[in-house]
C-alpha cells in the first residue's frame, strides 16, 4: 500500500516557509477590490482619498484613463472620476493575503476590505435635479431647497447632547430629516402628494416639511384643489407668511430662546411694535423694518443682551453693526403684492397667537406690558 500511495504523489521542489505577520507600528491592512476592472488594467493612482465615518464610505478620485475616454462626450471638461465602496462586513471570519519576500510567504491579517466601483454621482445628480431647476414656469427650485436641509449651521457645531435635548419652540412644527428628503422632492412630487396624501391638510404639512421655501403657484402646482381650499388649510399651518428661510436655532435652543426669535422675526417684519415697553400686534400688510432698537427690544422682552444676540446671530437674521442689528434676509414682496388679502386674512386668525409668543416664563413681566390688538 505504501509503495502505491508514493506512486502518486508529487515530487517535493523546494520548501518555503510561511510566516504569519503583523503590519508594523500598529498599522491596519486594507484590501480594496475593485469588481469592475481586470487586474491587468488597473485604476490609476487616487489624487484624493476621503473617508466618511457617518457613512461608513470611502472615496477616491482617480484621473480619467485618457486612452479609453471620448473627448467628444457631454462629459469630455471631465478630468478625473470618483470611486466609492463602503466596508464589508468580515463579521467573525478571518481573511488575510499572501506576501512573497525573500523566498518567504508572509501571512498578514486584514483589519477591513472594500469593494470599490465608480460612483456616477455627478450624472445621477443633473438628470434628477433638471426637472425642477426651470424657471420659466416656476417649479421647485431644488438649488435654493438644498440649503435647508445643510445641518452645519453653525461655526462651533453643536454636541449630540445639544441636539438631543433641543426642543422645537412653538408654533413653528414643521421640517425633515435630511434623509427623508430625496424620498419627497427628488421623485415626482404629484404622483407623491396625489396619490399618497388625499387630504389636503396632509399635503401642505408634507410640502412645508420638505422645504422652507414656498410660494403659492408652487403649491397649486402640486395640489391640485381649488385655491380657496388651499387657502383655508394654509392658515392653519403657516406660522408665517414670509417663510422663506431657514430656522435654523429651532435645533439648538430651548423654547425660552426660540420665542425672541419668533417675537423679533414678528417686529422685523413690522407686525409687532414696540413702544416704551409697550407691545402693540398690527394685523395690517406693513412695510418691512430695517433695523432692531436693541434698547427697545431688551425692555419689551426682557431677556439679556446676550440670549437675544444668540438668536439672531444664529439664524444669520441680523448682523451687529453700529449699535444696531440691521435686518439680514431677503423679504418676498411677489408673494405679498399678489396675495395682500390673504396675507390679512392669515394675521387676522393669528394674532391671538402673537400676543401669546410674549408670555414668557418671568409672569410678572407680561403683567407690566399692554398688548393690544390693532383692528382694521
Amino acid at each position: 500500500m505504501s509503495t502505491q500511495q508514493s506512486d502518486f504523489e508529487d515530487e517535493l521542489i523546494s520548501e518555503t516557509p510561511i510566516i504569519l505577520s503583523q503590519p508594523r507600528d500598529g498599522q491596519q491592512l486594507h484590501l480594496y477590490q475593485y469588481v469592475t476592472r481586470p487586474h491587468f488594467r488597473p485604476y490609476a493612482a487616487p489624487l484624493t482619498v476621503d473617508y466618511q465615518p457617518l457613512n461608513n464610505e470611502l472615496q477616491m478620485n482617480v484621473p480619467v484613463d485618457a486612452s479609453n475616454f471620448d473627448a467628444s462626450s457631454e462629459h469630455s471638461g471631465l478630468n478625473g472620476i470618483t470611486l466609492s465602496g463602503t466596508r464589508l462586513s468580515l463579521k467573525n471570519n478571518t481573511y488575510g493575503i499572501f506576501l512573497k519576500q525573500n523566498n518567504n510567504l508572509l501571512l498578514m491579517p486584514v483589519q477591513e476590505a472594500y469593494q470599490i466601483t465608480p460612483n456616477h454621482q455627478h450624472t445621477n445628480n443633473n438628470e434628477d435635479l433638471l426637472p425642477y431647476q426651470q424657471n420659466e414656469n416656476e417649479v421647485f427650485q431644488l438649488q435654493t431647497v438644498l440649503k435647508t436641509v445643510n445641518y452645519k449651521y453653525i461655526s462651533a457645531p453643536a454636541t449630540n447632547r445639544e441636539l438631543l435635548d433641543a426642543v422645537n419652540s412653538t408654533p413653528i412644527a414643521f421640517d425633515i430629516q435630511e434623509r427623508q428628503y430625496k424620498k419627497y422632492f427628488l421623485q415626482n412630487p404629484q404622483l407623491q402628494f396625489s396619490q399618497k396624501q388625499k387630504n389636503i391638510k396632509m399635503q401642505l404639512d408634507q410640502l412645508f416639511k420638505a422645504s422652507h421655501v414656498l410660494r403659492l403657484n408652487q403649491i397649486i402646482q402640486v395640489i391640485k384643489e381649488p385655491i380657496d381650499q388651499i387657502l383655508l388649510n394654509l392658515t392653519d399651518l403657516c406660522w408665517m407668511c414670509r417663510g422663506n428661510f431657514v430656522l435654523k436655532s429651532k435645533y439648538l435652543m430651548e423654547q425660552s430662546l426660540g420665542r425672541i426669535r419668533d417675537f423679533v422675526i414678528m417686529h422685523l417684519n413690522g407686525f409687532i411694535h414696540i413702544d416704551d415697553g409697550n407691545i402693540t400686534v398690527d394685523n395690517q400688510l406693513m412695510k418691512r423694518k430695517g433695523t432692531v432698537d436693541r434698547a427697545l427690544l431688551y425692555k419689551a422682552i426682557k431677556q439679556t443682551p446676550q440670549e437675544i444676540s444668540q438668536v439672531l446671530e444664529l439664524d444669520d437674521l441680523v448682523e451687529w453693526k453700529n449699535g444696531e442689528w440691521i435686518f439680514g434676509y431677503d423679504d418676498d414682496t411677489e408673494f405679498f403684492a399678489e396675495n395682500q388679502t390673504f396675507c390679512q386674512t392669515y394675521f387676522e386668525l393669528v394674532k391671538n397667537n402673537l400676543a401669546e409668543m410674549t408670555e414668557w416664563k418671568e409672569k410678572e413681566h407680561i403683567k407690566k406690558s399692554m398688548i393690544q390688538v390693532v383692528r382694521e
